[in-house]
């Protein structure tokens, strides 16, 4: 079983988002910056979210957390300057 097939287990399939519906999340809110994911997870409580951790780090899967996308916190953020 590859990672998304894992990650749709644990979240419904519409919770996993990859490729274009994944895009508006690697952009910051000013599009100065840019970030790289293989995928989106969007839980829906909090026993999800615990299971995506709990999976992630298992296997060393880095988790970066997305916040309000307001740019104060983006020295965290995973991409570069455009």
């Amino acid at each position: 079983m590859d990672l998304l097939e894992i990650l749709r287990g644990i979240v419904d399939d519409a919770h996993v988002l990859t490729g274009e519906s994944l895009a508006p999340f690697l952009i910051d809110w000013r599009s100065r910056f840019a970030g790289q994911a293989s995928a989106g997870v969007r839980p829906g409580n909090t026993e999800e979210v615990a299971a995506v951790v709990r999976f992630c780090a298992e296997r060393r899967i880095p988790v970066v957390a997305q916040g309000g996308k307001h740019g104060i916190g983006r020295r965290r953020h995973t991409g570069r300057l455009r």
